[in-house]
C-alpha cells in the first residue's frame, strides 16, 4: 500500500504522521534500498530501531533469488599449475 492508497482508505482509523514515515521505510527497503541508508535516513541511533521495517514479503524473495541465481552462473573450477582456482 502506498501513501496516497493508504489516506485514500475509508478506514475510522486517523492517519499519523508516524503511519507515513512506516509507509515510506518499507517501500524504501522493498525497493532495494539499504536498511543502513533507511537508518540515517530515519535518524535512528540503533540498527534494531530500523529493522522493525524490514518485512518479508514475496517481492523481496523474489528479487533475492535474483542476486544470486545459481542457474544462470553456475560456479566453475579453474586449474591452474595443477591447483584449483
Amino acid at each position: 500500500m502506498n501513501a496516497s492508497s493508504f489516506l485514500s482508505k475509508g478506514t475510522n482509523k486517523s492517519t499519523t504522521l508516524h503511519d507515513l514515515r512506516h509507509c515510506y521505510a518499507v517501500r524504501f527497503l522493498e525497493n532495494g534500498g539499504h536498511v543502513y541508508v533507511l537508518k540515517e535516513l530515519l535518524g535512528h541511533r540503533d540498527i534494531k530501531t530500523t529493522m522493525r521495517y524490514s518485512h518479508f514479503s514475496p517481492a523481496m524473495a523474489e528479487q533475492a533469488r535474483g542476486i544470486v541465481d545459481f542457474e544462470k552462473s553456475k560456479p566453475r573450477l579453474t586449474v591452474l599449475n595443477g591447483g584449483l582456482l
